[in-house]
Parts: C-alpha cells; structure tokens; sequence
C-alpha cells in the first residue's frame, strides 16, 4: 500500500515536456524591446554637438558649396595671362634678341631688318598692352575683390594700393612702348638721311646716334618696369 502511494506521488509531479516546452515565439528576443535607447542626457549632447559642428563640409567646387566654374572669369583669366606674357616676351626679345642683333650687321642689313620688323611687332605688343590692362581691370574690379566686384576689399587696403599701381605702371609701359620706343624707331628706320653713312660710309650721324640712344633708354625704362609690374602681381597673389 505505502509502495503504492509513493508510485503515485512520483506520477503526479513528473516533468511533462507538453506543458513545459519552450516556445521560440514566447522567448524570442525582439530588437524592439532591446535596443539600446540613449538616456535624454546622452541624446541631447550628441544634438547639440551636431548643430555646433553644423553639417558635413561639401568637396571644394562642387555644386554643395555653392561655387562652380565661372567660364567667363576663366577665360578672362585665361587670356590676360596669355597676353601679358606676350608684351613681356617682346620686350625682352627686343631687348636681348634683336637689338643687339641689329647692331653687328652691316647698316644697310640692318635697317632692312628693322623696317620690316618694327612696324609688325609695334603692332601686335599695341594690341597685347591693351588686352592685358582691359582684362586687368576686370579681374580686380569687376570679377575682384575691389568695388565695383564683391566688395571685400577697398582701394586704400594693401591689395587695391598693390593693384592701382600695377594698372598706373601698366599705363606707363603702354605709353613708353607705343609713344616713345614705337615712334622713335619709326623715324629711326624710315628717315632716309640719317642712313646715308651706310653707303657712303663712315659714322653715323648725331641724328642717329640721338635716336638709337633714345630707343636703348626707353627699352630699358620698359624693362624695369615689366619687372615692378610682376612683383606687384606676386604680391597680389598672397593679399599684399
């Protein structure tokens, strides 16, 4: 009988895996419920350290900060380079080239020389000096930082005082090239009578030597000049 009951007792409190199965669906953990939430501390922190840093930088040039390529300013750009080392070089090549050159040939090589020379490249640094001083104006007023452009910088700042006398030399270079070397080396190598030496022989005259004198001087009046005229745009270049 006591066998019994105890047979009983044990078959009462037996472990049904029926009624204790685990159920995934009951146990299973769900992203919602454990997801780690920052205290309000934490989050407003993290804002407000956000708002102060501001928003990721945009790549230089790109449409999110807002400059694109501005073609004009560009090829305005462009072409004032281009042009100013063209009257540079040509004074140079007058200087130390052709000059030079023309006073070791026979004179009446020489004068051949110049006459064909002279009136072509007169022309052409004429047209290179007026492009490069348009086109300089430009790019320090209009598309500069000098009024009447953005504004940024005034005439009385180290910049504009830098710019305004480079423009004042660049006028001076274009008057001494087309009004003193350009004109004087048209009567130089036009006038008949000065060149009589070169058949007749023996020296020139004072007309000639005042006149090649002349034109040596203003070559290299010019020339220092071109030389202050591109310090001023290297110190241009850093704000100066």
């Amino acid at each position: 009988m006591g066998a019994l009951q105890r047979e009983s007792a044990r078959s009462a409190w037996a472990v049904r895996p029926s009624l204790v199965a685990v159920r995934p669906s009951l146990v299973a953990v769900r992203p919602s419920l454990v997801a780690v939430r920052p205290s309000p501390g934490v989050a407003a922190r993290a804002q407000r350290t956000m708002s102060e840093s501001g928003p990721p930088a945009a790549r230089p040039g790109s449409e999110e900060d807002g400059r694109t390529m501005d073609w004009v300013q560009f090829a305005a750009q462009w072409l004032h380079v281009i042009f100013a080392i063209f009257w540079f070089g040509s004074a140079l090549y007058l200087d130390f080239i052709l000059m030079p050159v023309l006073q070791k040939v026979p004179p009446s090589s020489a004068r051949d020389v110049g006459r064909r020379i002279v009136p072509r490249m007169a022309m052409a640094m004429r047209i290179a000096g007026t492009l490069v001083i348009i086109l300089g104006l430009l790019r320090g007023t209009v598309w500069g930082p000098l009024p009447p452009g953005d504004g940024s910088l005034s005439f009385g700042s180290d910049y504009g005082i830098t710019w305004s006398i480079s423009i004042l030399l660049a006028l001076a270079i274009f008057a001494i090239g087309d009004g003193v070397i350009g004109r004087t080396a048209a009567r130089l190598y036009n006038d008949d009578g000065l060149w009589g030496f070169a058949t007749a022989g023996g020296p020139p005259p004072a007309g000639f030597v005042a006149l090649a004198g002349r034109l040596r001087m203003a070559s290299i009046t010019q020339l220092v000049l071109f030389v202050a005229i591109f310090t001023c745009m290297i110190l241009m270049r850093f704000g100066l």
